[in-house]
């Protein structure tokens, strides 16, 4: 039997197991598709998320936090050996008694062997048009749904797995407070666009793996894309640079748009941006200081901060 191991290259972000579902088929690989379509208890991952496991025993994301991920694989190596469809229960309340989840809970778990490769592609092409979608996911089929319904068990065993696009990143300024950051939001998994007047830093977030564009004067802003999953972070110490760039991200749908500085700071920046014509209810969108921890002093501290800070932005704006 092929070893099973991980793609540790590959993020939790659905659309990134799905494209490792389709590179595998592309080079003629066989592949499964492990869903968890129903939990026990608790468990470390949340309904809908998914796992890709190919014939050769590679395998791209987790139902388990890795507890559990080996055995799962090797059920749906099982299944593609048969080509049948199965449910799988483990952890709390299953009939594998040796595999347990540390949680106490359990996974219901849902496989897959060579689902439609149609509908995969197209949840792909929209996720990458920054659209959400779903499969719906039934006895028989895998089909894709042009939008994003609520997620979760239907009738006749159907059940429909919501998705929205990643979270990007739109960063600009200039020195360590852009690069650190950048290079964080990237190993997190998440799209990043990095915006400075300085050469070395735009080359340095694109050798980092970033989208990057050379801002030329403080007036000429290019489209930073701010849809609704899309943050926006100003990480300028000279704040000439900041009224362009926030007039662009306030004519975006982005759900958070935060800039560096103290609160002195972001008291005349907004001021500045009133003067300019921008209304009290778009000068409310914008966040400062950023940040869960305040005053942080390093471009590392400060990355980190922000970026938990919009994250739970995210997850409160999904609760929404």
């Amino acid at each position: 039997m092929n070893p099973i191991r991980p793609a540790h290259s590959i993020s939790e972000h659905p659309e990134d197991q799905l494209r490792f579902l389709v590179d595998c088929v592309s080079s003629g690989r066989r592949c499964a598709l492990v869903t968890i379509v129903g939990i026990v208890d608790s468990a470390s991952r949340n309904i809908g998320t998914h796992m890709v496991v190919a014939e050769d025993g590679d395998y791209a994301g987790s139902v388990s936090s890795g507890c559990i991920d080996g055995s799962v694989a090797t059920f749906a190596l099982e299944s593609l050996k048969t080509g049948e469809r199965r449910r799988v229960q483990l952890g709390a309340g299953s009939n594998y008694f040796d595999l347990q989840l540390p949680c106490g809970g359990g996974v219901d778990l849902l496989i897959v062997p060579d689902p439609d490769m149609q509908a995969v592609e197209a949840v792909l092409a929209s996720l990458t048009n920054r659209n959400a979608c779903a499969l719906k996911i039934t006895p028989a089929s895998v089909s894709f749904l042009g939008d994003m319904p609520e997620g979760g068990a239907a009738a006749d065993g159907e059940f429909v797995v919501p998705y929205s696009p990643k979270l990007r990143l739109v960063l600009s300024g200039r020195g360590s407070e852009l690069t650190v950051f950048c290079k964080l939001a990237l190993a997190c998994g998440y799209d990043v666009s990095a915006f400075s007047p300085d050469d070395i830093d735009i080359e340095t977030c694109k050798a980092y793996g970033a989208a990057g564009s050379r801002l030329a004067d403080t007036e000429t802003i290019p489209d930073l894309g701010a849809d609704s999953w899309t943050a926006v972070v100003v990480l300028f110490h000279d704040h000439d640079w900041e009224p362009g760039i926030l007039k662009a991200a306030l004519a975006g749908d982005a759900f958070y748009i935060g800039a560096l500085g103290s609160r002195r700071t972001h008291a005349n920046r907004l001021e500045t941006m009133r003067k300019l014509g921008t209304a009290d209810a778009d000068l409310q969108r914008i966040t400062g200081p950023i940040g869960l921890v305040p005053s942080m002093r390093n471009a590392t501290t400060l990355a980190v901060s922000t970026m938990a800070e919009i994250v739970d932005r995210m997850n409160s704006t999904a609760a929404d």
